[in-house]
Parts: C-alpha cells; sequence; structure tokens
C-alpha cells in the first residue's frame, strides 16, 4: 500500500486579485472608511492620515479604529463592506471559473475582509462553489491577525489543514 501525498492548497486573495481593480471597489471602501472616520468624530483634515496610518501600523484600518475608538466592529462593517453595492458591480466571471476549474489542486480563499463579504464577493463572480473554504477576518475577535502578518497566514494553512508552507500556493495583488 502507498503512502498518500500531502495535498497541495493555492490560496487567492480576493478584493482586487479575483476581480479587475478597475472596477473600483477599493476606492468606494476608503470613501466609506473615511465617512465613518468623520463619523465617529475624526475631523476632515485628519480622517485620510488618521486612517492610513492605522493601515500602515495595524494591516487594515479598523483595527486601529478599534483600538483607538473603541468602535463597533459590526457597525464598521455594515457601513464599509456592507454597504458596497457589490451586486451592481461585479458579474459572473465565466473566464475566471473556467481558469480556476483549471486549477487541479485545492483552492481556498484568504481574504483581509469580514466573511460576509468574502461571500458575497465570490457569488457575485460565480465561483462560490470552487472554493473549499475561507479565511477571512472576524472583526468582532479582539485583536484579529489579518494579512501581512506570519499569524495569519499560519490560521489559513491551519484552516485548509495544511502544515507545510512549501505545499502552498498564493496569489494576491500586493
Amino acid at each position: 500500500m502507498g503512502s498518500m501525498q500531502p495535498e497541495r492548497v493555492f490560496f487567492f486573495d480576493i478584493d482586487n486579485c479575483l476581480y479587475a481593480p478597475d472596477l473600483g471597489i477599493a476606492q468606494m471602501m476608503k470613501k466609506r472608511i473615511y465617512a465613518f472616520g468623520r463619523e465617529i468624530g475624526l475631523d476632515e483634515a485628519s480622517v485620510v492620515k488618521t486612517c492610513g496610518s492605522y493601515y500602515r501600523d495595524y494591516g487594515l484600518s479598523v483595527r486601529g479604529l478599534i483600538k483607538h475608538h473603541q468602535v463597533d466592529p459590526a457597525e464598521f462593517n455594515d457601513k464599509v463592506d456592507g454597504s458596497l453595492p457589490l451586486e451592481d458591480i461585479i458579474k459572473p466571471d465565466l473566464e475566471l471559473r473556467a481558469m480556476l476549474e483549471s486549477i487541479r489542486t485545492r483552492r481556498w480563499a484568504f481574504t483581509n475582509a469580514g466573511i460576509d463579504h468574502a461571500r458575497r464577493v465570490l457569488k457575485c463572480l460565480g465561483v462560490d462553489d470552487l472554493f473549499e473554504g475561507i479565511t477571512y477576518c472576524d472583526y468582532t475577535e479582539p485583536d484579529f491577525p489579518c494579512k501581512p502578518e506570519r499569524i495569519a497566514y499560519e490560521r489559513a494553512m491551519c484552516e485548509a489543514g495544511v502544515d507545510d508552507p512549501q505545499l502552498c500556493y498564493f496569489a494576491d495583488d500586493s
């Protein structure tokens, strides 16, 4: 009886990776983040700088907003990610689907977004059935990990059931 070969996993980032950046979703998200920052009391002159520094320092603006402004992560998610008109912008992508189907290894989505946003994007693209799972940022988890932190990659590997980085491929827009 032969030994089983460990299975490789191909991790795919979602935003600006599975769909084209020129759809403008990142810009819409930025506007909503800044609007949320103003809503919680950041002034017009500092909101861009503050949210930008939180993004650089914590990997995501929301992490800095939670840490320094005690924002409700569910409210942030509703007003930023949840308010994006994804269904009006992202359409099923048959070429993407064919490309993903041609990859003869396990496929796993890995995003810095929340689970609802990730599911919406994959469904809009018409590829939600092609991924075994999704590793996402759980905004309600205290000090949740996100890319590019090592622990976020380790979590993705653990959730996908792979422990050898040599068995992993990763496609990301950054």
